[in-house]
């Protein structure tokens, strides 16, 4: 699957603010100011990341967490470039 520019603009508010790993924060922080162009798409593109594990979820009991995965973070540098 291509990656469109919802999907790098989701990398790159992610990667910007560190958020790798354990250290996670909420879906509508990763979608950032996507949510007010088109917010299904940009949910839908968050959900397809982290089907292809790209990121991945920390559900909580205050709400769905997201943050990239360590293991590809590489790779998620390259798509970002």
């Amino acid at each position: 699957m291509e990656l469109d520019d919802y999907h790098i603009i989701i990398l790159r508010n992610l990667l910007s603010r560190r958020r790798v790993g354990k250290s996670h924060c909420h879906r509508e922080q990763a979608i950032g100011r996507l949510i007010h162009e088109n917010g299904k798409r940009a949910n839908r593109s968050l959900d397809e990341l982290i089907k292809q594990g790209f990121i991945l979820s920390h559900p909580t009991k205050y709400g769905d967490q997201v943050s990239l995965n360590p293991k590809r973070l590489k790779q998620i540098k390259e798509i970002t470039k």
